[in-house]
């Protein structure tokens, strides 16, 4: 049984004093505590939807990802952070040194009207952000729950996928007075963030490490990470992570590494993650294309990998899920093909040797990239999973 909290999970709220006075802003920064940033070389936009019951947690990662910053050059590197600071406020914010001391100040507020799941919002925050170094190279990170592309099983069911990302508190129902959350659904989410202005997209939640997100976001991002699986509400551990990419040339690669090693190093405690040049996505759809042309069906559940620990949505892994149809029409020349396109897509992949339910898996069979396990029936997801990108492209 897992004890451990799940970032698609309800936590407990635990104030931490130390990231609130890192993260309040301070006085007039004197002239020699000023930086000449107009030449800026990166910077990381973290947009965190941290109202919500992963609130402790973000508290946490906001320590980390100020002592990742401690000894940075801000004339170089920069990270932008969206958070909610109140019931009636969200804001940007930058790093600064405040009389030797790394904090944040703040960039810009908007007015708490809308959600932070709201695209208009996301755009809008993006936009801003994007707008601060316009010689800069960006990346982006998406905090907060995630559940692929998963179109909106109940709110209030903690215990399974929900909607897209996001998972912000949104007062409580009129006549339950249950606390409600909001999401933004998978295509909705994409169009807000604008074609090709990041480098990397890394998305700190479950289950977005999926073909179908990727395929969503295939025109946004040179590079993209994510965990196939669920995480513990720690996420990512910035403090490690951070050093690989606040460089000229970020090395994703030992990044991921990090994140994977964070768990590892506490007794292989369940974690998964993928690093994917979105170049050669394509050969990915196409190899997947082509066995869907040829099957005769759909795999057998007892042939999968299930990557989610409830039944509500089946994330099969996406090897394993084209493999099997292929093999069911005898062609192991697409089996192969598939495969070889797969490898030379995912720059670097990792998984413990057990999942969420802490049963030993077949590691020949976990690629660490979900799939939706379609098998033709027809639901309230199937009608959404249809209106993708990855359906339309592969398995229509």
């Amino acid at each position: 049984m897992i004890i451990k909290k799940i970032r698609n999970f309800c936590v407990t709220f635990i104030a931490l004093a130390g990231a609130c006075l890192v993260m309040q802003s301070c006085a007039k920064e004197s002239e020699e505590d000023k930086f000449d940033d107009s030449n800026l070389k990166r910077a990381i936009v973290v947009y965190a939807v941290n109202n919500s019951s992963l609130y402790s947690d973000f508290k946490n990662d906001s320590v980390e990802i100020v002592r990742a910053m401690t000894g940075v050059n801000l004339e170089d590197f920069q990270v932008l952070l969206y958070k909610t600071v109140s019931r009636d406020e969200t804001a940007l914010y930058k790093f600064a040194d405040k009389a030797g001391v790394r904090t944040l100040e703040k960039v810009k507020s908007y007015a708490r009207e809308h959600t932070s799941t709201d695209p208009a919002v996301i755009s809008r925050v993006l936009s801003d952000a994007l707008a601060q170094y316009p010689n800069a190279a960006y990346d982006l990170i998406f905090w907060g729950h995630g559940s692929s592309w998963v179109p909106g099983n109940s709110d209030h069911n903690v215990y399974g996928p929900q909607r897209a990302y996001g998972g912000e508190y949104n007062g409580n129902h009129s006549s339950t007075g249950v606390s409600v959350t909001d999401w933004v659904n998978l295509d909705e989410l994409a169009d807000a963030v604008p074609d090709h202005r990041f480098e990397t997209i890394w998305f700190d939640c479950c289950y977005m490490g999926a073909i179908e997100v990727l395929y969503q976001f295939r025109d946004k991002c040179d590079t993209f990470v994510g965990y196939p699986t669920e995480v513990y509400s720690e996420g990512m551990a910035y403090h490690r992570v951070l050093p690989y990419l606040l460089r000229e040339k970020p090395d994703l690669v030992s990044g991921a590494e990090a994140f994977f090693n964070f768990y590892k190093d506490q007794g292989n405690r369940p974690a998964t993650v993928a690093v994917v040049d979105m170049s050669k996505l394509e050969d990915v759809a196409a190899a997947a294309k082509a066995i869907c042309s040829v099957r005769n069906g759909y795999p057998k559940e007892s042939e999968m990998v299930n990557y989610s620990r409830m039944r509500s949505c089946f994330m099969a892994d996406m090897v394993t899920y084209y493999d099997e149809m292929a093999k069911d029409a005898e062609r192991p020349d697409l089996s192969a093909a598939l495969k070889d396109a797969f490898d030379t897509m995912v720059l670097y992949r990792a998984a413990s040797p057990t999942d969420f339910n802490n049963r030993s898996w077949d590691m020949s069979k976990v690629y660490s990239l979900n799939c939706y396990y379609y098998t033709g029936t027809n639901s309230s997801n199937s009608d959404y999973y249809k209106t993708l990108d990855w359906y339309n492209r592969v398995m229509n």
